[in-house]
């Protein structure tokens, strides 16, 4: 059976009929995200990013010790340390942002796309869908540019992207044409960031869209036509770290510190 439904699905415009917006916040959110809810993953994601950057520049700008050595000590992707095992700069960095621009650009598309994964997925499986793009997309990112310093959530975030592939694509998702505008909104945002931006990390938001959607493939419900496609799925989620980790191996990448 399919689930039929969207950023303002029918089911959601039921619950509000009794409920009529009395400010400005909760006009916003019925009308572009009637998900939105303070006690989710999602919102609690926006608070620590904007908390992060702000709290990383004022320490960095008290100290007068650069913002970016700041991230690397703080666990940034700097993909020779992960020949030391600093396993830990695969998940970190997801909560860094490199600028202003770049934290308002996840927080906006945060704000647009998570929050209705994560309300029909589940928090379980919203944050294996999430980190598990962001790790993927680091990973890849560290194989194809293994002298890349990386920061942010866009790897997270393109994953959502490939969740919206998967359940379009298969018919597991139905949504009404404001939905549809308003991802295809976030997808230009994204592109023209990502082209227009020389720092940009093309390889981070590849991985992020590719692993999204091989993750939200495994965790859709079973249904025969996808069985097939699930398997494969399940290869891919062990091929694709086995190819990123052999290809990052490969380059032999020696250790060294970007702020020695």
């Amino acid at each position: 059976m399919t689930n039929v439904h969207g950023f303002n699905d029918l089911e959601q415009r039921e619950d509000n009929k009794s409920s009529v917006p009395d400010n400005l916040v909760d006009s916003f959110t019925s009308v572009f995200c009637p998900r939105f809810t303070y006690r989710s993953i999602s919102f609690a994601s926006i608070v620590l990013y904007v908390f992060l950057f702000f709290s990383l520049w004022f320490v960095s700008w008290a100290s007068g010790i650069r913002y970016y050595c700041i991230l690397y000590y703080l666990g940034a992707l700097h993909p020779p340390a992960l020949m030391h095992f600093q396993l830990h700069r695969l998940v970190l960095p997801t909560f860094y942002h490199a600028d202003f621009m770049h934290l308002m650009n996840n927080v906006i598309s945060t704000f647009f796309l998570c929050f209705s994964i994560e309300h029909y997925l589940g928090v379980k499986r919203f944050i294996i869908l999430y980190l598990g793009s962001s790790v993927c997309g680091y990973l890849l990112s560290a194989a194809a540019l293994p002298k890349t310093f990386t920061v942010g959530a866009s790897g997270a975030i393109m994953g959502m992207f490939g969740y919206y592939i998967i359940y379009i694509f298969f018919g597991l998702r139905q949504m009404d044409n404001r939905s549809y505008l308003i991802l295809a909104s976030m997808i230009f945002i994204n592109l023209l960031l990502i082209l227009s931006s020389p720092s940009g990390n093309f390889f981070a938001h590849l991985g992020g869209v590719i692993s999204g959607a091989i993750i939200s493939l495994i965790q859709a419900d079973e249904r025969s036509d996808l069985n097939v496609w699930k398997r494969w799925a399940k290869v891919a989620v062990i091929a694709y770290p086995a190819v990123c980790i052999a290809w990052f191996l490969y380059h032999r990448v020696e250790y060294y510190s970007p702020c020695s």
